[in-house]
């Protein structure tokens, strides 16, 4: 059985930035795409001020590397901003048009929606869920849920793909 050793760890060269992996919910460091991409994501004042609501949306991503459109499920508890949902058609095209060269990283891609989505609305919660099928029979779904550090809300309403109520 290999042992480690926090010395071992230690004799490990330091990633150069364009070596070190993107965080989980992050898009990677230097992101080219980044900015022309949430560009596109609108922002207004939430209408509902402080009162509790959710918002879901899905959004369509016809990937040419998948047999069928990949399908996004947005949703969010809103802090002030909310997403203007006629964005969203721009936002799929850039994100789209970023990924038709070769095989979709679908965890990647549900990342980068999660992290889009979280600079353009800072949101309190935020749940995205991406469905595709990669091949004949083949279905993957990823998941990737943030929360503001502190809030323990719930999801008014039913929240597709998210849980109706959080613990926490």
């Amino acid at each position: 059985m290999a042992r480690f050793d926090q010395d071992d760890r230690d004799d490990a060269p330091e990633p150069a930035d364009d070596d070190r992996p993107a965080a989980f919910g992050h898009p990677p460091l230097h992101d080219p795409h980044l900015k022309a991409r949430r560009a596109h994501l609108t922002t207004g004042a939430s209408p509902l001020g402080g009162h509790a609501c959710s918002v879901a949306l899905t959004l369509s991503l016809p990937l040419g590397a998948l047999t069928a459109p990949a399908e996004a499920d947005l949703v969010y508890v809103p802090a002030r901003l909310v997403l203007d949902p006629a964005s969203l058609d721009a936002y799929g095209v850039a994100l789209c048009a970023e990924a038709t060269t070769g095989a979709v990283d679908l965890h990647r891609l549900a990342a980068t929606i999660a992290a889009d989505l979280a600079d353009a609305v800072l949101p309190r919660y935020l749940h995205v869920r991406l469905a595709a099928e990669t091949g004949p029979g083949v279905r993957a779904e990823i998941r990737v849920e943030d929360r503001q550090p502190g809030w323990h809300g719930t999801v008014p309403g039913p929240a597709p793909g998210a849980a109706a109520a959080l613990e926490g």
